[in-house]
């Protein structure tokens, strides 16, 4: 039961640390656009 819920925050934590990631990939794709745009 306890090895359950620590494999549960486990995946929670990477969940997070990928969001992060891709938002990260996201916002930098879109800021190169943008940057683009202005020039």
């Amino acid at each position: 039961m306890r090895r359950l819920a620590f494999n549960k925050r486990l995946i929670e934590a990477l969940n997070i640390i990928n969001i992060k990631v891709l938002d990260h990939i996201i916002l930098g794709k879109n800021f190169k656009d943008y940057f683009s745009l202005c020039k």
